[in-house]
């Protein structure tokens, strides 16, 4: 593909800025990281790899404990997240193959997360007085990876690219991650240190779900998308 912003930076950047903005040293990827579809199978195999049930931050669960639409739940602090651990919602949440909250920040984290982590990131939170973006959450989750173990969340609420962040001891679970996605016939890559800042490989098979149409590419913030 040509770059015509004029830029002469590769393809590679132009994306990585268009998914991490200005941040260039993303704290999450100082931890094994993995960037994937997030399309069916990630999702599943995400849960295979980690071995435990996912609940989605901020994302109200498909149905109640008792099977019907989920309405809410008052009784038990941080319901709506342990909901998710329902033999329905895991299987709805492995079926649908993905997540996303449009405008906003989510990410899957296992059902058993304390509920101190959701009551600091709350507090953490209120700085920020609008919905959460990347760059609000990155430094969040890297500060408390120790804690929470791992984290699979969407880059963007437009394009079905996600992230999948561990703590240094799980690190295998990069690695196995990775071979289940190749040997679905998926596509992945890593985020590596690159001098002073962190930078990506993205194979044909993740930028190809970066485009709406094959024959065109998205391009750096502010700058028109443009044929190959």
């Amino acid at each position: 593909m040509v770059d015509r912003t004029g830029s002469g930076r590769t393809e590679n950047e132009l994306l990585f800025d268009y998914f991490f903005g200005e941040n260039r040293c993303p704290a999450m990827c100082n931890s094994p990281n993995l960037v994937l579809g997030n399309v069916s199978p990630s999702l599943p195999l995400v849960l295979d790899t980690v071995g435990c049930r996912g609940g989605a931050w901020e994302i109200m669960p498909r149905f109640a404990r008792t099977g019907g639409p989920y309405l809410g739940d008052e009784n038990e602090k941080h319901g709506y997240f342990r909901t998710w651990g329902t033999e329905e919602n895991q299987r709805w949440l492995r079926e649908r193959g993905g997540i996303v909250n449009l405008s906003m920040f989510t990410m899957l984290l296992d059902i058993e997360t304390p509920d101190e982590y959701f009551d600091w990131l709350s507090r953490r939170l209120l700085d920020i007085g609008y919905c959460p973006l990347f760059d609000d959450m990155d430094p969040l989750i890297a500060e408390r990876i120790e804690d929470i173990r791992w984290a699979y969340f969407p880059l963007t609420d437009e394009y079905p690219l996600a992230m999948f962040v561990v703590r240094p001891d799980d690190a295998r679970w990069v690695d196995e991650l990775e071979t289940a996605i190749q040997e679905s016939g998926g596509s992945c890559c890593r985020v590596f240190r690159e001098g002073e800042r962190y930078a990506w490989r993205l194979p044909d098979g993740l930028k190809r779900l970066c485009t709406r149409d094959p024959d065109r590419t998205i391009w750096a913030p502010g700058s028109e998308e443009t044929s190959s």
